[in-house]
């Protein structure tokens, strides 16, 4: 693997290998030239030299292709983009890793010229989530199941209300319960709901396997769990598993007093589905239907007890206990709103994260409306209202939440809506996390990035600065250097005439003058860049332009130039006064210095203030500069474009230095024989 970035810098490289997240860079061809540590991490591999160079062999099958589009569209608009979406990498053990990848498009900068993709690793965001959804569907199933016993009076309705229950809140593809015949291997189908015309017509007079699953549970066994149907030896079951895609289930005993009166077969769609939780919390709600019919048979008998009764309102006691376990088994606050009761009830998570008892919480939504930061409090309250009112199962929201000592606490909360049979909400359990501490190192690495960006763009001005200075010490430096020593040498010629003596030392000083000089300019481009005078001050820019004209009288005068300057809004700036003379008279010289022979000269000068920034124009209509042939060393040190006039080639260096000493920048639009136009971006207060 390349892991050349167009030649960074080492602290550049040192900090995207030891940020959390992964970077991946890009060159104008969509290649990758760099992958950072972390993502080889992330996908089990050792070392980035284990990835593919292929940037389609880091999604999982199916993904690329979308995330390819929002590539090429990126590419096409030159634009970054804060979020690509989420897509799935492939690890090196083919586990699904969940990314979240945004796009900085940076080909246009001559220093980095690449595309930077930032690579998020959201894998447990997302397992939180669904184990959140799944843990609520698991709640809801029991919940529901025991106020069905509570309610129904009759065993078939039972059955058949257990199958609904089980499909439509807990999850499960397809759920039926039989009764087994007496004396042979059928099972008479009493109650299904998810099944399909032909699973309605196999399960009717179902003939169960010699040693399969059915018969196991028939034969003493409480239950029976199938982690994958495609490997159970039964044509029957290989049948529905093809046709329905179901990959697991579970067959359960259901007994009355002791004696099996009934099966019941709950399905899948994922091969190994049925946990050591999952089945704890499924013998349990088929103890409870057990139970129930028990409490139907004594009914039909007359024979209820106070005993019955109490072991009764001990089992739904035990079920909502059930509920509290789950909720301590979690780092999250637990909360439950039963909406048709209007009651409000909060776990012991609560006292943990945000210090209130349970007891401490008003009913209903007083829980946000009593505790939400002010700035969220309707927004809140607004989209609570408008998932119930929806047929959404799914609320989320992120917002302050003040906790019991006055302090406010960044908070994710997410509510799962429990619907009856007509799809109103009648129930709503979600969980509140505490994801303060997660901001706040979201903000440290922004304040990271940013440094980051300042310091890659202070070495890239420090860079361009170094290759200016190494200029001069091989060009502009060696030459007068090299003429001095010859010319020293020749002066000890014993042998040389008077004459000839007097004319190497007019040459001897006209190179020292000349070396002399270039000193003189680099001590000018060090004052410039590395001292900025402490004498800041409140100028008036048109006054200052007002001043300048003034002092060039004379020049405006034999050039017969015309200036214009106009001002939109005030024209006040906090910055040096110096610097900025020195900029507008280059600027202002150059014009006149460079005009057409054939044309007077005519400089518009604009400056308009917007935000915290000056927006000044300087236009004129003279000789120009051939921008497709000499736009990279316009601002070069030492570089001139008309021959025919004198100069140094210092004037726009300088301009561009003290411009970004001062916080500002400049840029240039010109065209041969039409002219010039400069902008400049300039602070109002540095």
């Amino acid at each position: 693997m390349n892991t050349d970035i167009n030649t960074p810098s080492t602290p550049l490289i040192s900090l995207l290998e030891h940020g959390t997240d992964g970077v991946i860079i890009l060159d104008e061809n969509k290649s990758i030239t760099f992958i950072s540590k972390s993502i080889a991490s992330m996908l089990g591999y050792e070392s980035v030299d284990s990835l593919n160079d292929d940037l389609a062999c880091l999604f999982n099958p199916g993904e690329f292709k979308s995330f390819e589009l929002q590539l090429s569209l990126c590419y096409e608009s030159q634009l970054s983009k804060e979020s690509l979406g989420e897509y799935v990498f492939k690890s090196i053990y083919n586990d699904q890793v969940w990314v979240e990848l945004s796009l900085k498009y940076l080909l246009n900068d001559s220093q980095i010229n690449s595309v930077i993709i930032a690579v998020k690793n959201i894998t447990d965001n997302k397992l939180i989530q669904k184990r959140l959804v799944h843990a609520n569907k698991l709640y809801a199933f029991i919940s529901q199941i025991n106020q069905a016993i509570v309610r129904i009076q009759d065993e078939k309705v039972l059955f058949q209300e257990a199958c609904r229950i089980a499909v439509e809140f807990g999850d499960f593809k397809m759920a039926w319960i039989g009764i087994p015949e007496v004396g042979t291997r059928n099972i008479s189908l009493i109650a299904s709901h998810g099944a399909t015309k032909d699973e309605l017509k196999l399960f009717s007079n179902y003939t169960y396997d010699t040693g399969g699953p059915i018969e196991n549970v028939i034969n003493g066994q409480n239950y029976r769990v199938i982690e994958d149907i495609n490997k159970e030896n039964s044509e029957a079951w290989e049948r529905i598993a093809s046709k329905q895609k179901y990959n697991s289930a579970m067959v359960l005993a259901i007994k009355k007093f002791g004696q099996l009166v009934a099966v019941l077969s709950i399905y899948s769609p994922e091969t190994g589905f049925f946990n050591t939780n999952e089945v704890k919390l499924l013998r349990e709600a088929t103890a409870d239907i057990c139970f129930a019919l028990e409490i139907l048979e004594d009914k039909k008998n007359r024979k209820i007890s106070d005993e019955k009764r109490e072991l009764a309102e001990v089992a739904l006691l035990e079920s909502n206990k059930r509920y509290e376990l789950i909720s301590r088994a979690t780092s999250d606050a637990i909360w439950d709103w039963d909406l048709i009761k209007e009651t409000l009830y909060v776990a012991e998570g609560f006292e943990i994260l945000f210090g209130y008892e349970s007891r401490e919480v008003p009913v209903s939504d007083c829980l946000w409306s009593a505790n939400v930061h002010p700035d969220e409090q309707q927004s809140v309250i607004d989209s609570l209202d408008q998932v119930v009112a929806s047929n959404e199962l799914i609320w989320q929201a992120q917002y302050r939440f003040k906790k019991s000592n006055g302090q406010f606490a960044t908070v994710k909360d997410t509510g799962y809506v429990i619907r009856d049979q007509q799809g109103r909400a009648v129930r709503m359990v979600g969980a509140m996390r505490d994801i303060t501490a997660a901001i706040e190192g979201e903000r440290t690495l922004a304040e990271l990035n940013k440094n980051l960006q300042a310091y890659t763009n202070e070495l890239v001005s420090t860079n361009t600065g170094l290759q200016q200075f190494s200029y001069i010490i091989s060009h502009n430096l060696r030459s007068p250097v090299a003429n001095i020593v010859a010319l020293t040498e020749y002066l000890r010629d014993e042998t040389n005439t008077p004459e000839t003596n007097l004319e190497l030392q007019e040459a001897l000083s006209t190179s020292v003058n000349l070396l002399n000089g270039v000193i003189e300019d680099l001590t000018s481009i060090l004052a410039v860049k590395n001292k900025v005078s402490d004498k800041m001050e409140e100028i008036s820019l048109r006054g200052l332009l007002s001043d300048i004209q003034v002092s060039i009288q004379n020049l405006i005068n034999e050039s017969k130039a015309i200036i214009s300057v106009e001002i939109t809004g005030d024209d006040t700036i906090y910055s040096l006064k110096s610097y900025l003379h020195s900029v507008f008279i280059n600027l202002i010289s150059n014009s006149i210095k460079y005009a057409q022979t054939d044309k007077n000269p005519i400089i518009q000068i604009s400056i308009d203030s917007k935000e915290d920034f000056y927006h000044i124009t300087f236009r004129d209509n003279g000789m120009g500069i051939d921008l497709e042939k000499k736009k990279d060393e316009v601002f070069g040190l030492y570089k001139r474009f008309h021959e025919n006039i004198r100069g140094k080639g210092m004037g726009l260096f300088m301009v561009k230095t003290q411009l970004e000493t001062l916080g500002g920048t400049i840029s240039i639009q010109s065209e041969v024989n039409v002219g010039t136009e400069f902008k400049i971006l300039l602070p109002i207060d540095i």
